[in-house]
């Protein structure tokens, strides 16, 4: 492996009395002013036998550190952001080092199938979109700058909801934020204009239609975003952000 300061540098596995590999969940809350959102880490930090092995392996300084609790040095190697490599490096360590290896983070689950949930959140929002689309293009005619714009806004919308459907951890949480927001924002304000049209007379069956649909859609968007937050929905787009 390669250290911090570029030294290339190898160890055995008698060498070492213990492999711990530490690793934090995937954030998938949203940014707050004065709490952003927390990149995730992963580290490996290895306890050697002996002390002999500072000697042996001079390569490794960069990385040794005092071991809270612990007689001697251990070497600590910061994996950064690498993610999609837990579950990986997690198999690896339990097949070649089981004896010494110790895991400091949940135990990712296998094999979980896309949740429900993610199915139907995606759908209610592209049952929100399209509509949507196809109102502001019937009504604001064929003015190509209108045009441009809705495809582009599209593509946006498509590609942040085929990452959803793959359990992107960033779509997921900005998905559940907007969604919640917009859907709750567009209901409160059609029943409001609703509630103010009944209070005028106002019956005809082609407006109600039209409150009716946009409720509906706005509902729909709203309980897409809920849906989102979903234990089941975490623990998959976890998993699949560390490489299950």
């Amino acid at each position: 492996m390669t250290g911090p300061s570029g030294e290339r540098w190898a160890v055995t596995w008698r060498e070492l009395e213990r492999v711990a590999f530490s690793y934090s969940r995937p954030d998938l809350s949203q940014p707050r002013r004065g709490q952003p959102v927390q990149s995730p880490k992963a580290e490996l930090v290895l306890s050697p036998v002996s002390a002999d092995f500072q000697d042996a392996h001079p390569e490794m300084e960069d990385l040794a550190e005092e071991a809270p609790g612990e007689a001697g040095l251990a070497y600590s190697l910061p994996l950064g952001n690498a993610q999609r490599f837990v579950g990986p490096i997690d198999d690896a360590l339990n097949a070649f080092a089981g004896g010494i290896y110790v895991r400091d983070g949940r135990e990712i689950p296998r094999g979980l199938r896309r949740p429900w949930a993610v199915v139907a959140s995606v759908a209610l929002a592209l049952a929100f979109w399209v509509p949507a689309m196809g109102y502001a293009a019937l009504s604001g005619g064929a003015d190509p700058t209108d045009i441009a714009m809705g495809s582009f806004w599209t593509a946006v919308v498509v590609a942040w909801l085929a990452r959803v459907w793959t359990g992107g951890p960033m779509a997921i949480g900005f998905m559940k934020f907007t969604a919640r927001f917009i859907g709750g924002a567009f209901l409160a304000v059609i029943l409001l204009l609703a509630a103010m049209g009944l209070d005028d007379g106002d019956t005809r069956s082609a407006d109600l239609q039209r409150y009716g649909s946009g409720v509906l859609l706005a509902a729909g968007l709203l309980v897409s975003g809920l849906l989102l937050g979903r234990a089941d929905v975490r623990e998959w787009c976890e998993a699949r952000a560390q490489g299950r």
